[in-house]
């Protein structure tokens, strides 16, 4: 309540929540992101700096925003709560589809877009705190390779194990005291046994990725129990708000998941693990663990628990050795599509960043794929994008319906890419390099260095 009177009166609105939230539609969404992200961040993860990230929420409708930040005086007087100028509202809502970065000030920004009402200001509010983690808490974790989608290595035995896997987690998540479930343990120890025996090299990226959106699934749920209890809530309750979030998050229709979205197992594998952690937490240390060590929520867990024999669901299995052929052979018809797509002689590809920030909607997910010198590729398929390099300048690059990829090494550095077709063409006027679009559209004052590479392929290089 003291958090939704302070924002109340930032906004000169009457000092009680449901005046708040009939007065101003954007009322809901500081008291659910000001306590985790600035009050008391070491109840999301120890040591967490989750309020160097200003978090912006964003009205499509009402075509209004509210930005909160730290204040001048830091934590001591808390965030500052500052309505938008319309102006500033609609060049955030034309680079933002579901979440928008960029920096100002030296201040990273993460801007939400949602439609409105309670429902689409938790749903923002949700979003700024997972993505809040990815950019404040996980830069000083552990580097290690993710990638997105379905790849190489796509097995119907791990997929299965990983679907058990997230069954036994959910049945033990909910199950009640730790202490008096010592049979559900097992089982999911028996599961995570069968996945890192199955995962072969796959398994460090499963595990990073396991780490990298379960911890940040995680602390979303974690952040919206302390909002609802108070950062003086009773711990048991916050647990508890936050397993109830996430066992409706990702309900026991895990087996029916389309393989498509594979991504989907570390979400909630992780943040069930992680939540399980915080649950039993006389470990006091499994944070650092995590962080620092790089160790997978699930070893942490299982330490000196003994697997149980468990009895296989022999429908389940067969289901998923006829998906994952189904899914392999799309993923080998579209890898060879990609690959001639940004590999093949003759091909020219608009490289940037890799610092720009901005968002993206992949239309198909993703997929990911070794290169002739056995870099990684990660592509995004259909993606509808925006990408500038910093505020205060009309630099732009959009896509509409177009694969790209990050991270790829290029003769240019590593950095963003997508191929351009035929009328797609760079065009320098009034100092000024040009892509008209509408598939790809590129606006900026940058050089814009042309490389020929002995393999064949053109690139435009945005430096």
């Amino acid at each position: 309540m003291k958090t939704i009177r302070r924002v109340a009166a930032a906004l000169g609105l009457a000092g009680t929540a449901a005046t708040a939230a009939s007065a101003d539609p954007l009322a809901y969404f500081p008291p659910m992101v000001i306590p985790p992200l600035h009050e008391c961040p070491d109840l999301v993860w120890r040591g967490a700096p989750l309020g160097s990230v200003d978090v912006v929420s964003l009205d499509r409708g009402a075509r209004t925003g509210l930005r909160i930040g730290a204040g001048r005086d830091g934590a001591a007087r808390g965030p500052e709560v500052t309505p938008l100028a319309r102006e500033r509202v609609d060049e955030l809502l034309a680079r933002t589809q579901l979440f928008s970065t960029s920096e100002e000030g030296g201040r990273v920004v993460l801007a939400v877009a949602h439609d409105g009402g309670h429902a689409g200001e938790l749903l923002a509010a949700d979003t700024a705190l997972h993505e809040a983690f990815h950019l404040a808490a996980q830069r000083s974790f552990r580097a290690r390779e993710t990638r997105r989608g379905v790849g190489e290595g796509n097995t119907p035995e791990l997929r299965y194990f990983r679907r058990e896997l997230w069954g036994a987690l959910r049945r033990l998540t909910t199950a009640g005291e730790a202490a008096a479930r010592p049979a559900e343990f097992a089982a999911v120890a028996y599961w995570w046994e069968r996945v890192r025996e199955s995962a072969g090299a796959g398994l460090s990226q499963m595990m990073s990725l396991d780490i990298r959106e379960g911890s940040a699934e995680y602390a979303s749920a974690i952040g919206l129990a302390i909002s609802n209890a108070g950062c003086r809530g009773e711990p048991g309750r916050i647990v508890a708000e936050a397993t109830r979030t996430l066992a409706q998050r990702w309900p026991t229709s895990h087996a029916a998941l389309p393989i498509a979205r594979v991504d989907a197992e570390s979400y909630a594998i992780g943040a069930m693990a992680f939540v399980l952690l915080r649950q039993r937490d006389g470990q006091e240390d499994w944070e650092e663990k995590v962080q620092v060590h790089g160790e997978h929520p699930l070893d942490i867990l299982l330490l000196n628990v003994l697997p149980s024999e468990q009895p296989w669901d022999h429908g389940l299995l067969e289901r998923m050795r006829a998906e994952t052929e189904a899914s392999n052979q799309r993923y080998r018809e579209q890898r060879s599509a990609i690959a001639a797509e940004f590999l093949r002689h003759g091909v020219r590809l608009l490289v940037f960043g890799p610092d720009w920030r901005g968002s993206f909607t992949p239309k198909d997910g993703f997929i990911h794929f070794s290169d002739a010198a056995g870099s990684t590729v990660q592509v995004a398929l259909r993606a509808s994008a925006r990408f500038d390099p910093r505020r205060g300048t009309a630099d732009a690059v959009r896509l509409e319906d177009a694969n790209f990829a990050w991270n790829m090494e290029t003769p240019c550095g590593r950095g963003m890419a997508v191929a351009l077709a035929d009328g797609e063409v760079p065009a320098e006027k009034d100092g000024r390099v040009t892509i008209p679009g509408p598939r790809v559209t590129l606006s900026v004052d940058k050089a814009l260095v042309t490389v020929q590479e002995s393999a064949g392929r053109t690139l435009h290089c945005v430096r």
